[in-house]
């Protein structure tokens, strides 16, 4: 058992190394952090989006979403769902990891979130990080365009394969520059029932964007 703990405890070091040498190193910054363009957006949407998402506005206000709260989870479990009533978001979730050389996995589609396998599970007692695109080349606004519309207080619902629920509460959202991002806290683990949001912030040049906001919310 000591030996599986260490094994354990040394694969997350090194997620968290590699995620905060890539904020200092300048490659790949974004692919390394949190979703991000590859090219500047075009602000426009798109009629092609993920299946069973909800596609935001073209940057004026979130669509209208109506969310009546499933039963709530009795245990930990393996997200399919994240609903953001008041931002119009209903989308999938991937399940993600990092690559051969310990990066963080983006998801696949605009309109898709990615939970990352290597933190906490919903329901679990600890912390679960998603991550999202905010706009997508070819398409523009995805699925966290407007995450930075989030207050204290405002509901997710992280909704589970056997249609439960866990619904958390917005406490913080913050804006971090690439040079000075605390990856090794966001991506910790917590005391509670948490669950954090990264996508991209701040401005965009030289093929991706200088900031990334972190939005954490606690179980209501």
């Amino acid at each position: 058992m000591r030996k599986m703990l260490a094994r354990l405890k040394t694969r997350w070091v090194g997620i968290l190394v590699v995620a905060v040498l890539a904020i200092g190193s300048g490659l790949v910054v974004g692919a390394k952090l949190a979703p991000t363009s590859i090219h500047p957006p075009q602000l426009t949407t798109s009629s092609s989006t993920s299946t069973g998402a909800a596609q935001p506005g073209s940057g004026g206000e979130p669509n209208k979403l109506s969310w009546k709260q499933l039963p709530a989870a009795s245990g930990a479990f393996l997200p399919t769902k994240i609903v953001v009533e008041k931002l119009g978001v209903q989308a999938p979730v991937e399940i993600k990891s990092v690559d051969s050389k310990n990066v963080m996995q983006t998801p696949d589609h605009p309109f898709d979130v990615a939970w990352y396998q290597f933190t906490a599970k919903p329901g679990s007692g600890s912390n679960a990080v998603f991550a999202g695109h905010k706009d997508y080349w070819g398409v523009g606004p995805a699925v966290f365009w407007h995450l930075a519309d989030l207050r204290a207080g405002d509901a997710i619902d992280i909704v589970s394969g056997q249609s439960t629920e866990v619904r958390y509460k917005v406490t913080q959202s913050r804006s971090y520059n690439l040079t000075s991002i605390p990856m090794a806290s966001i991506l910790a683990p917590s005391k509670g029932d948490q669950i954090t949001l990264i996508t991209c912030a701040g401005a965009f040049h030289n093929g991706g964007y200088d900031s990334r906001l972190v939005v954490q919310a606690t179980r209501s």
